[in-house]
């Protein structure tokens, strides 16, 4: 699911919606296109920031906050094949 927010206008009306999206997403309370965005309090969470300037063409600064739902399942499935080996090592050093 993609859902975005656009908003345009002076650096001052800019950095005030800023300051409410923050706000309402620590808060738990960010609504984009209708969705609340939840962000998974059992995952790591990571940020990037990115800021690009050129005076020829544009600029900008974007702040990312993700997360992944793969690891888990990845993490799992290393979990289970250590337990296969400890169980196989278990049963070799019973057989000798």
């Amino acid at each position: 699911m993609r859902c975005r927010e656009k908003f345009s206008g002076s650096k001052a009306e800019c950095f005030e919606q800023l300051k409410g999206v923050f706000k309402n997403l620590i808060n738990g309370r960010l609504v984009i296109e209708g969705e609340t965005v939840k962000i998974p309090s059992d995952k790591e969470i990571e940020y990037k920031v990115k800021y690009e300037d050129d005076p020829e063409t544009e600029g900008a600064v974007s702040i990312k906050i993700g997360w992944s739902y793969v690891e888990e399942i990845e993490d799992e499935e290393e979990d289970e094949e250590e337990e296969d080996e400890e169980e196989e090592d278990e049963e070799e050093e019973d057989e000798d």
